[in-house]
């Protein structure tokens, strides 16, 4: 862990371990935030498919149809879940405000889907 917090450090005064300084520092833009170099969580969402989309590995899907974030980020918190962590626990590490969020997240992973074979008859198979 130490490791990791060393190399979110660098120059720039913030209370934020991911922390980035702005480009511009335009007043519309900094008073949504809670500190200048705080990180919303549209910056991670379009960074996160710009770097998905700069891998290429997924060459054959349009930009729209991959991985989002916030897709991976509760696919990680249904795997704690699987691992048997609490959705206290879990709660905390998504850094969600209310439990009613975390199982917004979780049960997503709960959902069946319908498939329907080569003949057209639906069968419904879990997604967990």
């Amino acid at each position: 862990m130490e490791a990791i917090i060393s190399r979110c450090r660098d120059d720039v005064l913030s209370p934020y371990m991911v922390h980035k300084t702005p480009i511009k520092r335009r007043r519309e833009y900094l008073d949504k935030k809670d500190h200048w170099t705080a990180v919303t969580p549209e910056m991670l969402t379009r960074e996160f498919a710009r770097m998905r989309d700069k891998t290429g590995i997924r060459t054959g899907l349009k930009p729209e149809q991959g991985t989002t974030f916030h897709e991976i980020r509760a696919l990680g918190g249904e795997l704690y879940r699987q691992a048997g962590w609490t959705n206290e626990a879990i709660q905390r590490l998504l850094g969600h405000s209310t439990e009613k969020m975390t199982r917004h997240y979780l049960d997503k992973h709960m959902e069946q889907w319908i498939i329907t074979d080569t003949v057209g008859l639906p069968r419904t198979v879990s997604r967990k």
